[in-house]
């Protein structure tokens, strides 16, 4: 039976906030790679070129294949929730949005007092002190989320950019490797990440690649990217990567299928000299 939650409650918002949400129970699949909370915490810069997306080569027609991105991993989760969860949390949603935010904070604590296992409060609970200015409060509370439900993508993007904010580049580096060992096919990841590099880390040729992911991912793109990337590309001198390791793949494929096709005429050819040669003997027969 449907749950009622009120006239002014739709059920697509009941499954929007349900999503919000969601539990993390058996969800904290490593990675390999930790999370830099600290701001004393000293961190090097991890590799994150083997998230980039590459487009594939029909091996028997050298024609391209149809990318199949990853799904997002958080959506593929499900949980039971009380109606009084849901309500609390469509309530701090609303005090969130009008500016009430320790109202906001009241509704979130009872929900967290109350179930455990939910990222989605922590995950507001940061936003609100990104609001108060309070950013360190903010990583603590981006952290919460990710340790209560590792697969929360949105949670690992709001703690990278509260750690730029403070000036921690190579934390937010981090963490943004962090989310495509996640979801390597999360466009915004990827576009953040190629922010991070071209304007923080002064890395323009990681960068370009990261935003060309994302242009390749994505489904709807500022309209700035396009002019974006052929500035990165005028400074790196370096064209798009994803059709460079196409063709390149792609030229392989049709050279090595020309060079079977050459060996197999020779046989042809023997093949039809032996019948033909037969025929001549039967018809002298």
């Amino acid at each position: 039976m449907a749950m009622k939650f009120g006239k002014h409650v739709t059920a697509v918002g009941i499954a929007l906030v349900t999503l919000a949400l969601i539990t993390g129970c058996g969800s904290n699949k490593k990675s390999g790679l930790t999370l830099a909370v600290s701001g004393d915490e000293k961190r090097s810069q991890v590799q994150t070129d083997k998230y980039l997306p590459k487009k594939q080569v029909n091996t028997e027609t050298g024609d391209e294949l149809v990318y199949q991105p990853q799904p997002n991993p958080y959506l593929k989760q499900e949980g039971q929730l009380s109606p009084e969860t849901v309500q609390w949390f469509i309530q701090a949603k609303r005090n969130l949005q009008n500016g009430q935010d320790k109202i906001a904070e009241q509704f979130l604590d009872k929900i967290t007092k109350k179930n455990d296992s939910l990222s989605g409060p922590w995950v507001m609970k940061g936003d609100i002190a990104v609001n108060q200015k309070k950013l360190e409060t903010a990583v603590e509370h981006y952290v919460k989320a990710i340790e209560v439900n590792s697969r929360n993508v949105n949670a690992y993007l709001k703690l990278a950019k509260a750690q730029r904010e403070l000036g921690r580049f190579v934390h937010a580096q981090n963490t943004y490797a962090k989310t495509l060992s996640v979801w390597k096919d999360f466009p915004e990841a990827h576009f953040n990440l190629g922010v991070l590099y071209d304007l923080y880390l002064n890395q323009p040729e990681k960068a370009q690649l990261h935003l060309e992911a994302y242009q390749f991912l994505a489904a709807n793109k500022p309209a700035k990217l396009k002019a974006w990337l052929a500035d990165l590309s005028e400074r790196t001198g370096q064209n798009n990567y994803i059709e460079v390791d196409f063709n390149a793949k792609r030229e392989a494929v049709l050279a090595k299928l020309e060079a079977e096709k050459g060996e197999s005429e020779p046989n042809a050819k023997d093949k039809q000299s032996a019948l033909n040669k037969t025929n001549e003997e039967q018809s002298t027969r």
